[in-house]
């Protein structure tokens, strides 16, 4: 590997953009929450990609849609892979394709809200005792709600929220809600959608695996709402 990153501070457009101008040739590995890509380019011609169940341009839509993850570069093998048989060399073009079908996205999207209000952040831990309280984060750093959690753990809630997902994914976690515990506090993170982070912090005698369940009912929740409103 010899060089390491994330799409917070450089987008993905940004990265092809880099790669294919200066024609270098690498393999870029990419992860997105419990997703991976992996993108061949040969003299800055993308010659193969995938994303999760996607090949070829596909793959390079969805990677180019990620606002946040991880990526890190390393040296092409002396033995190309072999190429897509859909031409996908042209970055330029899949940059503008990606461009136009986000816009047409947002506009499919408009009115609907990315997370609650901290009413309803309220309203919706109510239904669930074994959580003390909540924090909803935006990756670039927006505290965007906070329910009964302490004003400490409230003020740090984006910068710990944004450390430990990288921290997961670094170590290769995969799970959709994960478990960290420092001492005696312990904390639940999961994704609320692609541009935010849910954290939550457990009662304190309360069985984590009742916590587990009850936050996984909760992002169920929101996610059936979400397809309802689509």
């Amino acid at each position: 590997m010899f060089f390491y990153g994330n799409f917070a501070l450089m987008s993905p457009a940004g990265l092809f953009q880099i790669v294919c101008q200066e024609r270098h040739s690498v393999v870029i590995s990419a992860w997105h929450g419990a997703s991976h890509a992996r993108i061949q380019i040969v003299n800055g011609s993308i010659i193969s990609a995938s994303c999760d169940d996607l090949d070829g341009p596909e793959a390079i839509y969805r990677i180019l849609s990620w606002t946040w993850g991880q990526f890190h570069l390393d040296p092409a093998p002396l033995k190309p892979a072999t190429p897509s048989l859909i031409d996908i060399n042209c970055w330029e073009q899949l940059v503008l394709e990606a461009a136009r079908r986000r816009d047409e996205q947002n506009d499919d999207d408009e009115g609907i809200l990315p997370c609650p209000s901290q009413q309803q952040l309220a309203g919706l831990l109510a239904c669930y005792p074994a959580l003390a309280g909540a924090v909803i984060v935006g990756y670039d750093g927006r505290l965007l709600a906070a329910v009964d959690l302490a004003n400490a753990l409230v003020l740090h809630a984006p910068a710990l929220a944004r450390s430990l997902a990288i921290i997961g994914t670094t170590l290769g976690g995969n799970k959709r809600i994960a478990l960290y515990m420092n001492g005696q506090q312990r904390l639940l993170l999961t994704e609320w959608d692609e541009q935010t982070l849910l954290m939550a912090a457990p009662v304190a005698d309360a069985p984590i695996s009742d916590a587990l369940t009850q936050l996984a009912s909760l992002v169920r929740q929101k996610a059936a709402r979400g397809k309802h409103r689509q």
